[in-house]
């Protein structure tokens, strides 16, 4: 019945696009699609977007002139994309209930065959959410004369992400130091925090994180060596406190030992003293001289040699983490990987500004990316005009792109901000860098496809 239905509804589409101006031959694609208990989602909550997968920002939906979703299934006529369709291309179908939110993804292979059937495809519910932990969150700490600075890593935390947060505690609950952990590729987790005193006295200091689940406390805790205007910076590297009280260290119980009853001994018998044996006389033997052995000499034990003072060896300053960066998942990718690419801000943006996430291709194309992932070529703006920005900030822009053989080359990804409503006067990408007019930040990291 849903085949019949879908033919019918496949005669109407290509009826009203027969004036269509196709940038390619037409050709239909179609499939049913089922929801995960098997029943078919009713018509209107369909959403679906087509693509070619090497050519991902030429899309197609469900309200394209020959396109549509009709009694659970579903047709795209190829000959509609910007860009000529050839066999053996892979399309790609992204499907949304709009009322469940559940989603599905397919791939196929176009063939000659028209209409081309592609398989079934099930949606898949989206994921319970997980409850927002109850957290107080903590108040920044008083500003005073005397404070210390303090960095270092973190390990020992299997959830941390970039963002969560470190905050350092004197005995009496009293918050003294608050910080935002960052994240580097090559560093792991980190911290720079100032912890601020009422004098110049020291006492110990607590640490705990947030992991944006629980409180955690860190280990092992610092003694503060505050100063008037400020000390430091003191590497201080802390690990996750795996329990709040030592176990106690099992002893054997003390018993009391018995004073042991006496052995019977066999009786004491005089024995005649016995005339003494005449020995020679006892000479006293002088000390011998030691051989000398070849190469030994007896050296006497010297004073001790005076060293030059301790110098306290400064501590190295951590690579700084960039206030704007790209991350990927992985820097070189072989056809069939996903590519992931996550952007973060760990500094406030205090002026208006221009946001561009771009790619420039070894073969000469320059893409755009939005914050939504979608993709498309030449430059164009990400964010327009935005008034400001608090950090820490962090979005993942690509999520698992597949990568194709069509694909190959490197890609050079750049995020920019600049003053808003300005260009940066450059021809090409390649020559911006932080010190050209009108750009704030700038972050690029390079990928390889082989």
């Amino acid at each position: 019945m849903k085949k019949l239905t879908f033919v019918a509804y496949l005669l109407v589409a290509i009826i009203s696009s027969a004036g269509y101006l196709y940038a390619g031959n037409p050709h239909i694609i179609s499939g049913d699609l089922y929801n995960s208990d098997d029943t078919v989602p009713a018509d209107g909550e369909i959403h679906f977007t087509a693509i070619i997968q090497v050519r991902p920002g030429d899309t197609l939906n469900e309200t394209i002139n020959g396109c549509g979703y009709e009694g659970g299934s579903w047709w795209v006529e190829a000959g509609n994309f910007a860009t000529s369709w050839t066999v053996g291309e892979v399309l790609v179908m992204n499907f949304l209930n709009t009322t469940t939110s559940a989603t599905g993804t397919l791939t196929y292979s176009i063939t000659n065959t028209d209409p081309d059937p592609a398989p079934d495809c099930y949606l898949s519910d989206p994921p319970t959410p997980t409850p927002t932990p109850t957290h107080t969150p903590w108040t920044t700490p008083t500003q005073t004369n005397y404070w210390e600075t303090v960095w270092g890593y973190i390990t020992g935390f299997d959830t941390l992400s970039d963002g969560d947060q470190i905050a350092a505690f004197r005995a009496d609950d009293t918050i003294v130091g608050l910080a935002t952990i960052s994240y580097d590729d090559i560093l792991g987790f980190g911290y720079n925090m100032v912890v601020y005193s009422d004098n110049i006295s020291a006492y110990e200091v607590r640490f705990t994180v947030w992991d944006g689940s629980d409180e955690i406390p860190a280990t092992p805790n610092f003694t503060t060596n505050p100063a008037f205007p400020g000390s430091g910076p003191t590497q201080h590297d802390l690990e996750k406190l795996t329990s709040a009280t030592t176990t106690p260290t099992a002893t054997i119980p003390s018993v009391d030992t018995p004073t042991p009853t006496p052995t019977d001994t066999t009786p004491i018998v005089d024995t005649p003293t016995s005339t003494p044996t005449a020995t020679s006389p006892i000479v006293n033997t002088p000390t011998p001289t030691p051989t000398a052995t070849t190469g030994a000499v007896q050296i006497p034990t010297s004073t001790p040699t005076e060293t030059s003072p301790a110098v306290d060896t400064p501590t190295p300053t951590p690579t700084p983490i960039p206030p704007l960066a790209l991350q990927v998942n992985s820097k070189l990718l072989k056809t069939g990987d996903l590519l992931t690419v996550r952007l973060s801000l760990t500094q406030n943006i205090s002026e208006p500004f221009d946001l561009y996430i771009l790619a420039e291709a070894s073969y000469g194309i320059t893409y755009s990316l939005s914050l939504s992932g979608n993709i498309s070529q030449g430059i164009k703006a990400a964010a327009l005009n935005v008034p400001s920005a608090t950090a820490p900030l962090s979005a993942t822009i690509l999520n698992g792109l597949p990568i194709s053989s069509g694909l190959a080359g490197t890609f050079k990804f750049y995020v920019v901000v600049v003053q808003a409503n300005t260009i940066p006067p450059v021809s090409s990408p390649v020559e911006l860098t932080p010190q050209t007019v009108h750009v704030i930040m700038l972050d690029t990291v390079t990928v390889t496809v082989q």
